[in-house]
């Protein structure tokens, strides 16, 4: 049987326990009906929830750098960060196109789920290691 409090207190849990953890994997979850279903709508919804989520990981990423790193080193750490977020868009988009053209558009949402659920791996071990 289907208890939607009970469903609603496990997916509370882990978002305070990992916090910002579960993220990048509700962006792999998000962009397997467009790797699997070949038709606009499911593209659209996937990138919905992928904007969506951008708008959590993003001020998170910040404010994790940002608590990370001593005063004096934030600024440069911050450009560092900035500088490699807009060099790797930048990649995304041409590396893509590429794939596009030579394994059919779908690869780059299966690209896009093998690189978020490594992303959440990382972030798991990465929020391990600073509570041990």
């Amino acid at each position: 049987v289907f208890q939607t409090p009970t469903l609603c207190r496990v997916i509370f849990y882990y978002c305070r326990v990992f916090r910002y953890c579960l993220v990048p994997l509700i962006t792999a979850v998000a962009l397997v009906p467009a790797l699997l279903i070949p038709h606009w709508a499911a593209v659209a919804i996937a990138r919905i929830v992928v904007l969506g989520t951008a708008s959590v990981w993003m001020p998170a990423l910040q404010v994790y750098q940002m608590e990370s790193f001593p005063p004096a080193w934030r600024s440069l750490v911050f450009g560092i960060v900035s500088t490699g977020m807009g060099l790797s868009f930048a990649s995304v988009s041409l590396v893509g196109g590429y794939m596009a053209v030579h394994w059919g558009y779908r690869s780059t949402f299966l690209i896009g789920i093998v690189l978020s659920a490594l992303s959440f791996v990382t972030f798991l071990i990465i929020m391990r290691t600073e509570r041990t």
